[in-house]
């Protein structure tokens, strides 16, 4: 049985900058903050992650310095992954490479239930790298302009879907946002007229597209696919039908636009 992961944060209003030994710049709540990932086992047991095991988690210098015996012991009696989410907190902090980080961010999602699934984002920026989000704890992310060929990943329709779900750009989500901050004021707004001006905002979004195309946009997958998969998934975290239509709408013109993008590649 797998277990679901519950995020809570309580009072996360100060925060203070520290580097980890090999990884990158992080942003940490103050000591006394309370901060945990709780974990819904299969036992009437929970299971936590508390503020010190994510501090240690982005600031150990060696992933075997993350685990415990007793929690793999833990989990094991318990039916859950809380050595699992310490270890892709590590690798997320650690890791090299935007694709690499995506990889591990995308796996920590997965103990995440639909409820607190909008607690775990991905930041990016017009003019800032990345910052990966879990709760009011930033763990700065490799620039997706930096992508190189070798170091895609190819993630399942599933995978996929929850990262263009978690991604925000210059603060907006893109999945429940996309529809407006893309287009602004259209004059005799239509179909056509939306879609060239989301057209002509994603050319001028160097960051967003790549990003876009590092989650598998739309090489991996095509809008048919994406629609209806995004719509099931925003449902299941809002419970809002209106918004979950949106959003899907939202990822079939991603697509479609990403789409378009690589066709004018030469």
């Amino acid at each position: 049985m797998s277990a679901s992961v519950a995020l809570g944060v309580a009072g996360l209003s100060s925060t203070i900058r520290q580097k980890a030994a090999t990884g990158p710049t992080i942003d940490l709540p103050f000591l006394g903050v309370t901060m945990n990932i709780r974990l819904i086992s299969g036992s009437s047991c929970r299971r936590s992650i508390y503020e010190n095991d994510i501090r240690a988690c982005v600031t150990a210098r060696h992933e075997k310095d993350v685990l415990s015996l007793c929690g793999k012991l833990a989990d094991f009696f318990r039916w859950s992954n809380k050595e699992a989410a310490k270890v892709a907190i590590f690798r997320l902090a650690h890791e090299g490479t935007a694709a690499q980080q995506l990889s591990f961010f995308c796996e920590l999602k997965q103990y995440v239930t639909n409820e607190w699934q909008n607690s775990l984002t991905w930041q990016i920026f017009s003019d800032n790298p990345p910052v990966f989000h879990i709760g009011e704890v930033g763990i700065r992310g490799c620039t997706v302009s930096e992508i190189a060929p070798t170091d895609h990943i190819v993630f399942d329709l599933e995978d996929t879907c929850r990262l263009l779900c978690s991604m925000h750009y210059d603060g907006s989500s893109v999945i429940s946002e996309f529809h407006r901050f893309a287009v602004g004021t259209v004059a005799g707004r239509s179909a056509d007229s939306v879609l060239a001006a989301q057209e002509r905002f994603l050319s001028d979004a160097p960051n967003l597209l790549s990003a876009l195309k590092l989650i598998g946009l739309p090489q991996d997958h095509s809008f048919r696919d994406i629609g209806p998969t995004v719509e099931r998934m925003v449902h299941e975290m809002t419970g809002d039908v209106d918004a979950a239509a949106r959003a899907a709408h939202n990822a079939v013109n991603l697509t479609y636009l990403a789409t378009l993008d690589e066709l004018k590649a030469p």
